[in-house]
């Protein structure tokens, strides 16, 4: 008898990841659930300590409908391909189109809406060898700059709302700055992505540097074909710092407020903006942030600080945000 009972309750617990893993059909209805209110889902983190040691800042509430902004006539097919989302998914949650449908610059398409019955996004494995299940989509959102090209904006729950928090705070502080330029996520389902290395489980994301107004010598030399077409490309590029261009208020402001999120486990980039972004705030810090915040100068905490230097991280950060709550699968 007891010997029954225990190869059941083994059975059981083989078949519970298959289940809790498994994705749910989300052609099968074109009806989201309702979000909830925002003071439900607003949260703030445990403690300062995580926070740099400033006062931690309550998170946005997630949403769950997406819709994005068609800037390129496209049809139902190719535009779902650059957005990193199903025909199948696209069409059942807009009946009227087909994947032969024509879209138009400016239109407004669903693009993903969460299930009553479906799992939180859950981050598996490492950032460099993961997958990503039940992934959350990002939203458009005032402050941020979503590429035209953009399969891979999907993460956890802890990535995207400490992103819609950072845009939403950014926006609030400089309403008239060029929005941050926001690279790749993860894909819909996680794995590799090239040319990056990480960014397999929805918890890696490249954010770009804010700048000052500083002029396109190149097209000063080609102002005759001078094009939105043109501008909507420089836009979606990373620009290189320097010491000239980098607008150090608004970059240390993306730094800080992503920290006081709670929810960041390190901020790679190069050395020489850190140090910069360190001569410009140091005065304002304690001993005690300024070890928190930075590895370079030196100190004895340093392989435990937020910003770490990584080669090839001149033109932009790159976030890793903690696992979230509740994932054993999740490794740092």
């Amino acid at each position: 008898m007891k010997s029954g009972m225990i190869r059941s309750v083994l059975i059981m617990l083989l078949l519970l990841p298959v289940t809790a893993f498994a994705e749910p059909d989300r052609t099968a209805t074109a009806t989201a659930t309702s979000a909830p209110t925002p003071d439900a889902m607003k949260t703030t983190a445990p403690d300062n300590m995580k926070c740099g040691y400033f006062d931690c800042i309550p998170l946005e509430p997630l949403v769950d409908e997406v819709t994005y902004t068609v800037r390129e006539k496209n049809t139902v097919a190719a535009q779902a391909s650059k957005w990193g989302v199903p025909v199948a998914v696209m069409t059942s949650l807009n009946t009227n189109l087909t994947p032969e449908t024509m879209l138009s610059p400016g239109q407004k398409v669903l693009v993903d809406a969460r299930l009553a019955s479906e799992a939180v996004p859950y981050s598996s494995g490492r950032c460099n060898r993961g997958r990503l299940y039940h992934a959350r989509l990002m939203p458009e959102i005032e402050g941020a700059f979503l590429r035209s090209n953009r399969p891979n904006t999907w993460g956890t729950d802890t990535t995207i709302q400490a992103l819609m928090t950072l845009f939403k705070a950014y926006h609030d502080a400089f309403p008239d700055a060029q929005p941050i330029n926001l690279g790749d996520i993860s894909r819909r389902r996680g794995g590799r992505i090239k040319p990056h290395k990480s960014h397999q489980s929805g918890r890696d994301v490249d954010i770009g540097f804010a700048h000052l107004a500083v002029p396109d010598e190149k097209q000063d030399k080609k102002d005759d074909k001078h094009d939105s077409k043109h501008d909507e490309k420089r836009k979606e590029r990373f620009i290189r710092a320097t010491s000239e261009n980098l607008d150090l208020e608004k970059t240390w402001f993306i730094v800080e407020t992503l920290v006081r999120t709670g929810t960041v486990k390190v901020i790679y980039v190069d050395r020489m903006v850190m140090k910069w972004l360190y001569q410009y705030v140091s005065g304002r810090l304690t001993q005690q942030q300024r070890e928190f915040f930075f590895s370079n100068p030196r100190h004895p905490n340093s392989s435990s600080a937020i910003l770490q230097h990584w080669p090839g991280h001149r033109n932009h950060f790159h976030v890793r945000f903690d696992c979230p709550p509740d994932q054993p699968g999740c490794r740092h």
